[in-house]
């Protein structure tokens, strides 16, 4: 797999830099692997994922049905922020797609950002109050 994941413990970030083609396994297990990280199930952790050198190998329809799997982790979603850090048109509009088909009520923030800087301090921000979360 061309990703590694790191935890700041400072910041309270899961960071998941991506390289290469990312694909459907490759996009699952690096899921599956943030969803099982404790800091993000237990800490409330946010989420940075960069994909500034990478190109994503999955027809739109796949790469958002992703959103439908993130439903069934409405609880452990909920209050967290999420930053795409990408820098090509196609990345850039993908990340954005995603941003604009995630539910409301699943009361994840998602951004996407051209710069590492921005995207952290997006993610850095403090969770969301609960009285927040849930206005639409």
């Amino acid at each position: 797999m061309a990703y590694n994941i790191s935890v700041s413990k400072d910041s309270k970030i899961i960071i998941c830099n991506h390289r290469g083609i990312i694909d459907r396994d490759e996009l699952g297990t690096a899921w599956q692997e943030i969803l099982n990280q404790p800091e993000f199930l237990e800490l409330n952790y946010n989420f940075l994922t960069d994909i500034r050198e990478t190109t994503i190998d999955l027809p739109v329809e796949e790469l958002l049905s992703t959103i439908d799997v993130l439903n069934s982790f409405e609880y452990t979603l909920n209050g967290k922020r999420m930053a795409f850090v990408a820098n090509t048109p196609i990345t850039t509009v993908l990340t954005m797609l995603f941003e604009y088909r995630m539910p409301k009520d699943l009361g994840m923030l998602t951004k996407t950002f051209s710069t590492q800087e921005a995207a952290l301090n997006f993610v850095k921000k403090q969770p969301l109050t609960e009285e927040r979360l849930f206005l639409k």
